[in-house]
């Protein structure tokens, strides 16, 4: 059985981690590749994506999986092509980013046989994609993390940031935060690493006008395998988000003994405790008096990280997960 998992571009993000740790050890229960469309030329050229389809027609795959709504045409053509395939639409997110990404799931949804969600949280928000179609929730813990030394003790607080800098991620209101911690403690910093998802611009302006420019620095895409060495940086991870899927950034830099300081969206409620592992969002006066609980009392500070680092040490790997729902729903297929 051949299985091809198509993503959009391959990017620091959950959903590009997560399917390239498929990769680090050969499938023995099936044939595994991931596609990047981004690979045959720029998403917003057609000829890209009748490339990439070319491509799949060659492989012919059994299964082919969709990730985010750039893979739709590519994907729902080739179940046009080859009606025996199997197509699974993996969704990563409660909400749609626009009204064409709407679209686009809707009418993959409905060529898909089955659907896989990276969190409860994403499936109990996907009923109308979802249907009365197989669903399968996929743990997103893609790789044990461990910290890379101690969680530092610093004497003002060092914030850290990875993954897309997208509207979603609500850097802005990150940034807003971190203007009001800034003002009690002037040497915080804030380290924010990802690729530009058409917000660096405004961001930067934004963090220039608000006054921040000497203690935010950017610093572009970081390589997955370098997460655990630049988290040793920092001792809070900051991701004001105004919606998630599993937020798998959070997972990560939980298991490294970061203190997340989150919004309750996606499937975060389900796993951030407020001042037991993380710090929640509920309104920014109330935000910057539990961090100033929680900053100004080491011994509080310890105990929250330690809760963080544990979190994860009992759960199921992506991988595992992945292989496990992609044979139960083969299995099924040939019983049928």
């Amino acid at each position: 059985m051949k299985v091809v998992h198509v993503i959009p571009k391959n990017v620091i993000g959950g959903v590009e981690v997560a399917a390239n740790t498929m990769l680090d050890e050969e499938v023995q229960e099936f044939d595994f590749s991931v596609l990047f469309i981004s690979k045959e030329g720029g998403l917003t050229n057609p000829i890209t994506h009748l490339r990439l389809l070319k491509k799949l027609v060659k492989i012919k795959p059994d299964v082919v999986v969709s990730s985010l709504w750039w893979t739709s045409f590519v994907c729902i053509m080739y179940k046009i092509l080859y009606r025996k395939s199997r197509l699974i639409l993996f969704l990563h997110n409660q909400k749609r980013a626009h009204f064409l990404d709407y679209l686009l799931t809707k009418i993959t949804a409905a060529f898909a046989d089955s659907v896989f969600c990276d969190s409860a949280a994403t499936k109990s928000a996907s009923l109308e994609f979802i249907n009365k179609k197989t669903v399968k929730v996929i743990s997103f813990l893609h790789r044990k993390f461990s910290p890379s030394g101690d969680i530092k003790a610093y004497d003002s607080p060092v914030f850290i940031f990875w993954g897309r800098l997208s509207f979603a991620k609500g850097l802005d209101l990150s940034l807003y935060f971190f203007q009001s911690v800034l003002s009690q403690y002037p040497s915080a910093i804030f380290y924010i690493y990802g690729p530009d998802f058409g917000e660096l611009k405004k961001l930067k302006a934004l963090s220039e006008s608000l006054g921040l420019s000497d203690n935010v620095h950017w610093k572009g895409q970081v390589d997955n395998s370098d997460i655990a060495e630049i988290a040793s940086q920092a001792n809070f991870f900051l991701l004001l988000s105004r919606h998630e899927g599993m937020a798998m950034a959070v997972v990560e830099a939980m298991q490294c003994g970061l203190i997340p300081i989150v919004t309750p969206v996606g499937e975060i409620p389900n796993y951030c405790y407020d001042l037991n592992n993380s710090i929640i969002h509920d309104d920014e006066v109330a935000l910057l008096s539990k961090f100033n609980k929680v900053f100004s009392d080491k011994n509080k500070r310890y105990l929250v990280s330690l809760n963080a680092r544990s979190k994860w040490d009992f759960y199921n790997l992506y991988r595992d997960d992945f292989i496990s729902s992609i044979m139960q729903l083969s299995l099924k297929n040939e019983s049928q």
